[in-house]
Formats: C-alpha cells, structure tokens, sequence
C-alpha cells in the first residue's frame, strides 16, 4: 500500500530575475469538457489537446484594463485532504436569442475546460492556465445587470475540489502554444 507524500521539492524564494505580477490577457479560449477526446500531459503541464471529431474550442474575448477580473484559486480545507477550487470570471458583452440559446443556456449547466493566458511569463514560458480539465468548470453564477457591466452577462465557472492547484497548457513556447489554442478553435 502507497503512503500519500506531502513534500516541497523547491526552494520557497522571489523570482528576483524575473518577479511576479498580475493580470490577463484579454484573449481567452473555452470548450466543452465532453468534445475532449484526449490529452498528453506530464507533472501538471498538459501539452496537447486534441478534441474530437466535428468539434471546436471558442474564443473569449475580454475588453477594458483588467480581462477576466474575479478569476482566482482558492485552496478549500478539507476533513481529510486539502483541495482547490478554481474560478473563472468574464463578461458576454452581447445579448439577444443567439447569445442565450447558443451560450448562456448550455453554459448553465453544462462543462467546461477554458484556458487562460496569465500577462506574467514563468522562466519556462508557461503561462497559459486550465481551469477544468480534471473535474470540470460548471456555473457557479450567471447574472445580467442592466445598470453594470454594460449591461452585460457575468459568468462565474468553478472547477471544485482539484488536488491541483495550476495546470498549464505549454508546447515549446508561447508562440507554438497560442497556435495550437487556435488550431483548436479552427
């Protein structure tokens, strides 16, 4: 029988070469969790997606200074084991029966794997985080207020209870792995 390790296996210091900061870009990709067909993936970088036949990821374009404001993780105390939950937060911008019979109705109930550029570059390149992959990022909140944000949709999806707290899509670099993303929603 296994005995579960808990381990750091890296020293606990700044980048002082290349230090952290905050923010996103403004260019995300969604898709559904069920058009995933297999991915390849090794000590928390997943390096290829492929989906299957027929089936497409999407973009998610954020406007204004701070794209996909309220994104976060969150580590949840457990009983017996400690979990994350990860959220991703945007705005639909768009409204009208497409937009809710072709987004706002199926995102409310269905699940999601979205992929999000972070602005900070790690000394690898990674940058690109998933949200959902191992458990799915379902809504957690689904609002419209006519006097905020623009009168636009603001979507909450939250992938519960992960043993992870990051997984990062990365192929060679971020040139080669944002064509990949693309290749994706083609």
């Amino acid at each position: 029988m296994a005995i579960c390790e808990h381990l750091i296996k890296s020293d606990v210091v700044a980048n002082c070469s290349n230090p952290i900061f905050a923010g996103l870009e403004p260019l995300g990709y969604i898709m559904n969790r069920a058009d995933i067909d297999s991915f390849t993936e090794a000590d928390g970088v997943v390096s290829n997606i492929t989906l299957k036949t027929g089936k497409k990821a999407y973009h998610i374009q954020q406007m204004g200074s701070q794209p996909f404001n309220g994104t976060n993780t969150e580590m949840q105390s457990g009983d017996f084991m400690n979990t994350f939950n990860k959220v991703a937060s945007f705005i639909i911008l768009d409204n009208g029966s497409k937009v809710s019979t072709d987004i706002i109705d199926p995102m409310s109930n269905g699940e999601f794997v979205i992929v999000l550029e972070n602005k900070y570059k790690n000394s690898t390149g990674e940058a690109f985080e998933i949200v959902g992959l191992d458990r799915g990022a379902r809504a957690t909140a689904i609002t419209r207020n006519m006097y905020e944000n623009n009168a636009g949709w603001q979507c909450e999806l939250t992938e519960s209870e992960v043993s992870n707290s990051a997984k990062f899509f990365f192929d060679t670099d971020a040139a080669t792995t944002r064509a990949a993303l693309e290749a994706l929603c083609a």
